[in-house]
């Protein structure tokens, strides 16, 4: 693949490595860039704090046990070094790791780079399981979590949490893409026939089934979710089809996608 090819489609700040990935899987032009959040004030400010404390301990000790016997300084003075030296050797690989680190989402696909390993996966072959929760302490709500789990049909599986800012925002985008990418050959392979499995569920061209019940599309209603399970509404039903929890089903906006177009 062509260097102009990889120089058109991403920006001027990409590593040679996440280029090279964008070109050899053509994901297209780039659509936007997380960057992981860096380690707030107050976190460098106790992470110094207990490092120096502890440099403080150790020489002060040292310093102590050397006016009794200067032997002592031979025990205490290569602990400290490695110390520093450690010091020193995180502080460089957590700049180098944060300059490169990135979510990269382009028009076909995505790049992930995080802990100096990088991923690259397509949306036309990618599955997605969100889990996005509410949690909890002493009956309070305090924070909502996100987790997206992205497979291929390789075999690769990345977990993108709220170590990139804004999950509320490139999730959704990947959910999105994903079902862009997806549901016209889907559409195309059902109506010809083929059965589709999603999670618990079977889609085909005359309705949708779940373990021994099935609903025709004309009976079909809508896809909801409901006590944390993914369920599809049938009318003249006392209950609807119930499936798989949110978190464990996969491609859940394509599924809806998928549905929606069907019943119509």
């Amino acid at each position: 693949m062509s260097d102009s090819f990889a120089h058109r489609h991403v920006p001027s700040e990409y590593s040679e490595q996440v280029a090279e990935a964008v070109a050899r899987l053509r994901l297209g032009d780039h659509r936007a860039t997380y960057r992981p959040a860096r380690p707030s004030p107050a976190v460098q400010r106790s992470d110094l704090v207990i490092m120096s404390v502890l440099l403080a301990v150790l020489v002060s000790a040292g310093i102590a046990l050397a006016r009794m016997s200067p032997a002592f300084l031979l025990v205490f003075l290569p602990p400290v070094a490695v110390l520093l030296l450690f010091r020193i050797l995180r502080e460089r690989h957590n700049r180098s790791t944060r300059k490169n680190a990135g979510l990269h989402l382009h028009e076909h696909g995505l790049v992930v780079v995080v802990g100096g390993k990088l991923r690259a996966l397509r949306w036309d072959t990618m599955t997605v399981h969100q889990n996005i929760g509410r949690y909890h302490t002493f009956g309070r709500s305090n924070r909502v979590k996100h987790a997206y789990t992205l497979r291929d049909g390789e075999g690769q599986e990345i977990t993108l949490r709220e170590g990139f800012p804004n999950p509320e925002d490139w999730g959704p985008r990947i959910q999105q893409a994903v079902t862009e990418a997806q549901l016209a050959d889907a559409l195309i392979a059902l109506r010809a026939g083929k059965t589709m499995p999603f999670g618990s569920f079977l889609v085909s061209r005359s309705g949708v089934a779940a373990g021994r019940k099935q609903v025709s599309w004309s009976q079909v209603q809508g896809v909801h979710t409901r006590q944390g399970l993914v369920r599809v509404e049938a009318a003249g039903k006392p209950t609807s089809l119930t499936g798989d929890p949110v978190w464990m089903f996969p491609n859940l906006q394509l599924f809806a996608a998928l549905v929606e177009q069907l019943r119509r």
